[in-house]
């Protein structure tokens, strides 16, 4: 009877919800809280609703009350810990998760959260001991061996990685994910050899010898040297996009930086066509505005110093001491996959005159789309990431001349990558900018989201 009773509640306030009356959705889940404050059940959909209402200090002190109620029930502190993440208090949702790995020490999800918590801080090392133990209890958990194999070639131990990927195959012979952790793993060792400079870039950036709570120092610099942008052409964007850009803003603040400059189609034309023409065409004809976006970042880039941030990234502990080496550095600053040796435009601070840019607009000047084919390819290969990669690459091919080093102190997780003529920072999205945030997007269950509305190239295209 208190369950039917708690449902229907429930499907009331999510009414409210897709009405937008969120001030009497609040009241009815305050109802809803007075009358079952000890119920599990509701609880958790408690939480579940502050969070699509995007309460999260309130869905956290919910969590709160069903770790006091069940200390014993794992569910309370992932809920917790899920929430700290999501604002951002790294430290106390690790510290909740070991809390919660005393009373639940066999939890799975706990050491799955805790080893992505210790990820976040650059502790490689405390995250690859996490799995092991899992494995040890686990050992026919697949995601476990995927997972402790890319920490271990991250912290560059290919020995113990080999011996987990034999330990996988042996586990789980014909396994089809288990293949795909071979194929990864495989093109990792490609990169390394492709790439060595993007390579160690990358393991450099994942991991840290200790972990630094420390307050980055603010900085004495231009406010007009680097504006932070966004581009959204899909008619006003949703609530939850407005909130991550709000809490960019107050992040940014704290850096001494301007709040983010949003552009939509037609702000974005006109800022290429009154200050970088060159870009004209190629904005014009784009197929879809994932590309627009790739166009109008780089014509920005290209021409006056800017942060680039993508409206769903969520900042990580390692943010503001990255953006700060760049700023104190006057250097440009590249975003590395947290999975791969891959560069990815979703994030960028770029300097005033930096050489990098300067290569990438080259490139991509005057790029027709009228007669490109409209897919992933394209979009990847013109302005997107692909291209990023090859510039980089191109760059830093000779590996001899080339040095990568901790940028800075020695717990700094950006690397500096440098000839005698040109320098690069790099930043990693496991502890600098997370690709995206704990709960879900709206418009990315939607057609929307450009790889749910642009085609694969066919395999049979010419």
């Amino acid at each position: 009877m208190a369950h039917r009773k708690i449902f229907q509640k429930i499907e009331i306030i999510e009414s409210l919800i897709c009405e937008g009356d969120s001030g009497k959705a609040l009241l009815e889940i305050s109802s809803l809280l007075s009358t079952h404050s000890n119920n599990v059940t509701a609880l958790l959909e408690v939480i579940r609703l502050y969070r699509l209402l995007g309460k999260f200090e309130e869905a956290l002190d919910s969590g709160l009350r069903l770790r006091s109620l069940r200390p014993s029930l794992s569910s309370g502190y992932l809920q917790s810990a899920q929430d700290l993440l999501t604002i951002e208090r790294h430290s106390e949702a690790l510290h909740c998760i070991l809390k919660g790995l005393e009373k639940c020490p066999n939890d799975l999800e706990l050491m799955f959260m805790a080893s992505e918590c210790y990820r976040s801080f650059g502790l490689v090392d405390d995250s690859i001991h996490t799995l092991k133990q899992a494995v040890s209890i686990h050992p026919r958990q697949r995601r476990l061996y995927i997972n402790i194999v890319g920490d271990l070639v991250r912290a560059n131990r290919m020995s113990e990685a080999h011996e987990y990927i034999g330990r996988a195959r042996r586990m789980f012979p014909g396994s089809h994910k288990i293949k795909s952790l071979l194929r990864h793993y495989e093109n990792l060792l490609k990169a390394k050899s492709r790439n060595s400079a993007l390579f160690n870039a990358w393991s450099l950036t994942s991991r840290s010898a200790n972990r630094n709570d420390k307050e980055a120092a603010l900085i004495s610099y231009s406010k007009d040297d680097v504006q932070p942008i966004q581009y959204w052409s899909q008619g006003d964007p949703p609530d939850d996009v407005n909130r991550l850009s709000e809490h960019w803003d107050g992040l940014l603040k704290l850096s001494g930086l301007c709040p983010i400059q949003r552009f939509n189609k037609q702000t974005a034309w006109e800022w290429i066509r009154n200050n970088n023409p060159l870009f004209l065409r190629s904005f014009e004809t784009a197929f879809h505005y994932a590309v627009e976006a790739d166009v109008f970042r780089l014509a920005f880039a290209s021409s006056k110093g800017c942060i680039w941030l993508d409206c769903d990234l969520v900042p990580q502990p390692g943010f503001r001491p990255a953006v700060l080496e760049a700023l104190n550095r006057k250097t440009s600053l590249l975003f590395i996959r947290s999975s791969k040796p891959w560069i990815t435009n979703a994030f960028f601070i770029a300097q005033p005159r930096c050489t990098f840019f300067k290569l990438l607009s080259e490139q991509c000047q005057g790029i027709d789309f009228t007669d490109l084919s409209h897919d992933r390819s394209t979009v990847q290969n013109t302005f997107g990431p692909a291209r990023y990669n090859s510039v980089f690459g191109r760059i830093f091919r000779n590996s001899n001349l080339t040095t990568v080093e901790r940028a800075g102190k020695a717990d700094s997780l950006t690397a500096l990558v440098s000839t005698d003529s040109v320098e690069l920072l790099l930043c990693n999205e496991a502890t600098t900018v997370a690709m995206r945030p704990k709960f879900k997007l709206g418009y990315k269950n939607s057609t929307d989201g450009w790889k749910k509305s642009v085609p694969k190239r066919p395999n049979n295209y010419i």
